[in-house]
């Protein structure tokens, strides 16, 4: 039985100057949504599962579950076989990332901190911090003045 985790490794050792090409990353998540339609055909076929057309499914699952990364999309693959519990469908999409919530939020913050950290500041005026107390200061001076603060 192909998982994510045994199909990526090859699809990267598949090149070995490892050379990023524009069009791999959608290559391997088409792979590991493959590898997923396959797992649920897989258990449609185990619990007799009707399912009327499976390229329209696929077609689905790969619009609802293509932005994940692999290794999430192993894990809820994971997730799916330990814990649905309807015999009488698939999960949908929305079921299968519902499933992997926390670690997907998880994923999203710390890209998005390495966004930041790469990110240079942009150029413009910046405040030595004097002079936000300065301007604290001031503010406050202000405040009093108008009988906002006593």
């Amino acid at each position: 039985m192909k998982t994510i985790a045994t199909v990526l490794p090859v699809v990267l050792s598949a090149r070995p100057d490892a050379t990023p090409l524009p069009e791999e990353p959608k290559t391997l998540r088409r792979q590991a949504v493959a590898v997923v339609v396959g797992h649920m055909r897989r258990l449609a076929d185990a619990f007799k599962i009707q399912a009327p057309d499976w390229a329209t499914l696929t077609d689905v699952y790969a619009d609802g579950l293509g932005d994940l990364p692999p290794d999430l999309l192993d894990l809820a693959m994971h997730r799916v076989t330990r814990q649905w519990s309807n015999g009488f469908r698939l999960p949908l999409p929305g079921e299968v990332r519902a499933l992997i919530a926390t670690e997907l939020a998880e994923h999203r913050q710390t890209l998005a901190a390495r966004q930041a950290e790469d990110t240079p500041h942009p150029p413009g005026r910046r405040l030595r911090p004097e002079t936000r107390a300065e301007a604290a200061a001031r503010h406050k001076a202000r405040a009093r003045a108008m009988g906002w603060m006593e």
